[in-house]
Parts: C-alpha cells; sequence; structure tokens
C-alpha cells in the first residue's frame, strides 16, 4: 500500500461531534477542503491556495461538494439583488447541494493584521455581517428552498520585522480554541488550516512594508432564512 503524503497544512476542526446534519455536512465539506489546499499545495511549488483569496478558496470549497456522495456545486451564478424597490444585477458565490439540500453560499474573505482572538472574531463579525447582507438583498427566485449560508475566510497578514516569528503550532492551535469557544453554536462550524513550511510573504510598496500569512481560519454559519435589523 503507498503511504500517504503528510499534510502541509496542520488542521483544526470544530464541532468533532456534530449536533445536526448541517453541521456534520459543512464539516465534512471543510475537511475535504483542506485535502485539496494540500493537493493544490503540493504540485504549486509550495503555495498554498489561500494565498490567492476569496475565489480560489470558494473555488476550492465548491470542488469539494462534488467529492461528497450525491454532492455538487455551482459557483459564481448570475442573479438579481433588490435594493428596497429597485433591482440590480448581480452574482452569487455559489450553490452548494449535498444529497437533496441546497445552500445559497455568500463568501468574504479578511486580512486581520494579527492572529489575537479579539482581532479574528472581529473579522469574523464583519465577514458575516456582509455575507449576510448579500444574502438577504439576492432575489428570493435564487435562494427558494434552499438554506442560506456565509461562508468567512480569515487570512492573518502579519506585518514581517526583524527576528519576527510567524505564531508556533501551538499558539496557532491555542487562537482556534478561543475563537471556537466564542462561536460554539448549533449553526456554526470552523476549521483552520496553519501552513507548516515557508510561509508566503509579500511586500506592499504603498506601506513599504512585508507582509506574512500563516494560515486561514474558516468560519460557516447558516439560517433558513434571512433578515437584516
Amino acid at each position: 500500500m503507498r503511504a500517504r503524503k503528510p499534510s502541509l497544512l496542520q488542521k483544526n476542526f470544530y464541532p468533532l461531534r456534530c449536533q445536526n446534519l448541517h453541521q456534520l455536512t459543512w464539516l465534512s465539506l471543510l475537511r475535504l477542503l483542506g485535502r485539496l489546499m494540500d493537493t493544490f499545495q503540493a504540485s504549486a511549488s509550495g503555495e498554498p491556495a489561500y494565498w490567492y483569496g476569496e475565489r480560489a478558496l470558494t473555488g476550492l470549497l465548491a470542488a469539494a461538494a462534488w467529492k461528497m456522495k450525491r454532492g455538487g456545486s455551482l459557483e459564481e451564478f448570475l442573479s438579481l439583488r433588490r435594493h428596497g424597490r429597485k433591482n440590480s444585477s448581480g452574482r452569487g458565490d455559489a450553490w452548494v447541494f449535498v444529497g437533496n439540500h441546497w445552500y445559497t453560499v455568500e463568501a468574504k474573505v479578511k486580512w486581520p493584521r494579527s492572529t489575537s482572538s479579539k482581532a479574528i472574531l472581529k473579522a469574523v463579525s464583519d465577514g458575516i455581517g456582509e455575507a449576510k447582507a448579500q444574502l438577504s438583498s439576492l432575489d428570493s427566485a435564487y435562494k427558494r428552498g434552499t438554506t442560506k449560508a456565509a461562508v468567512c475566510y480569515i487570512v492573518p497578514e502579519l506585518e514581517v520585522g526583524v527576528g519576527d516569528r510567524p505564531p508556533s503550532a501551538n499558539q496557532a492551535r491555542e487562537s482556534f480554541l478561543k475563537v471556537r469557544d466564542e462561536l460554539d453554536a448549533s449553526n456554526v462550524v470552523l476549521a483552520s488550516y496553519w501552513h507548516q513550511g515557508k510561509l508566503p510573504r509579500h511586500r506592499d510598496r504603498k506601506e513599504g512594508k512585508t507582509f506574512m500569512y500563516p494560515g486561514v481560519i474558516v468560519v460557516v454559519t447558516w439560517w433558513s432564512r434571512v433578515h437584516m435589523m
């Protein structure tokens, strides 16, 4: 038997014991997402997929759905959005289905400048809020009969200074656990994927700073109906 290649990403998932079918579905999807990110990284000179942002990650999430039993997806579909009495053309990020259950997905990526739980939770709140607003504005014809799901990708963007090091495996896990404790709910699933090799770096000429990107935390939450206050 061929030995399985070691993962290039340190992964954490929550919850481990699912309370309902939605959690079981999304936990399975996020596990498959981790495998696809490993596959990409192994075949792309070591670069992690999360480095490429929202569309790249949502594309892999949509691909993960096709690997589920009786699963599939359609990424970035044309749609209408309602703004009061006015309509405008728009795009939904994805439809995902597993079995007979469909999800209408809106995704956002956030780039906090810290891996502290406070910074990550602020980014999650902002990202989920924006995704929820877009789900609310989507014309009902494009989400009828589906569960509405907001996906937030949190990619910490850390400034590189002399002697700076990325978060250790223990620090990354500790941060994930703090976020988990704050977001623990029956309609939430979380995963984190931390890079175990040389981190990608980017020199921002406008800011005159170099940043490194240690990993991504993914938060998914869902509703049967979406209302904005």
